[in-house]
């Protein structure tokens, strides 16, 4: 089946988390994350709201992840406050 023809397979943030896990995209990550990233980076594939809960195609999500660049920032929280001492 061609990618045009792919029917959606919504899944829960929640569990998006884990199959992308399960799947090796990413070592480890939560759904709080991907909800943050889905609020910042306008390249991610629409939220769809299901009751409560948001939704999003794993197809779509499988795509995006694997075309991801990342730049991981500086760690702060591992520098020492006021210097050597």
């Amino acid at each position: 089946m061609a990618d045009e023809e792919r029917e959606p397979e919504l899944i829960s943030l929640r569990a998006a988390a884990r199959r992308l896990v399960a799947e090796g995209l990413v070592e480890h990550i939560s759904h709080q994350r991907l909800s943050k990233i889905a609020g910042s980076d306008p390249a991610f594939p629409a939220l769809i709201r299901v009751g409560s809960s948001a939704a999003v195609d794993w197809h779509a999500l499988g795509d995006y992840w694997r075309s991801r660049v990342t730049q991981p920032g500086r760690r702060t929280d591992l520098e020492v406050e006021g210097g050597s001492g």
